[in-house]
């Protein structure tokens, strides 16, 4: 279907130019046959993460929210190629935050950024973590919380507004 759309275009645009005048197109095609050991569900692989309203002064009191959590399903994992994965959460690392998620800019909020964990231990942005899956079904459960620095608590400086932000998860097999 891809590949129909272009070539019904240039056979319009050949048969609206005149004779001596003449159009071509080259294509060009490139990519790669994968060997993957397992497959992500699709559901798996945009997530939304509504963190809903978060009062100011609970992270004045206790700095960090529960977590919220996304899984990752992996399907059909064949162990015979791989049974180890590298798991990174790819984003802008938080100024004040060392290995927290910083708030896109056009977040409102300010003095927060958010945090990773897997069983209750920290999982900081951008570096990998790994991971041994076994053949058939896996589930990766990641926990997403909102942290507030301890500056912007010190200074009475959290700004309620907005949350955004976004995260790639990069999955690597060894």
């Amino acid at each position: 279907m891809i590949m129909r759309i272009p070539v019904m275009l240039i056979i319009t645009l050949l048969s609206t130019c005149s004779i001596n005048a003449f159009a071509a197109a080259d294509f060009s095609f490139t990519g790669g046959l994968v060997q993957e050991p397992c497959i992500l569900d699709p559901n798996s692989s945009d997530i939304v993460i509504d963190f809903g309203s978060v009062i100011n002064k609970f992270l004045y009191r206790y700095q960090r929210t529960a977590g919220i959590s996304i899984t990752l399903n992996l399907q059909g994992c064949d162990t015979s190629t791989s049974d180890k994965l590298s798991i990174t959460f790819k984003a802008t690392e938080d100024a004040r935050q060392a290995g927290m998620m910083a708030l896109d800019p056009s977040s409102t909020a300010k003095g927060i950024a958010i945090g990773v964990e897997e069983k209750g231990i920290f999982i900081p942005i951008n570096k990998s973590v790994e991971r041994i899956f076994h053949s058939g079904d896996n589930k990766m459960v990641f926990d997403l919380f909102l942290s507030a620095n301890r500056e912007s608590i010190k200074n009475n400086e959290l700004h309620p507004g907005t949350i955004n932000a976004s995260a790639t998860i990069e999955l690597e097999y060894h």
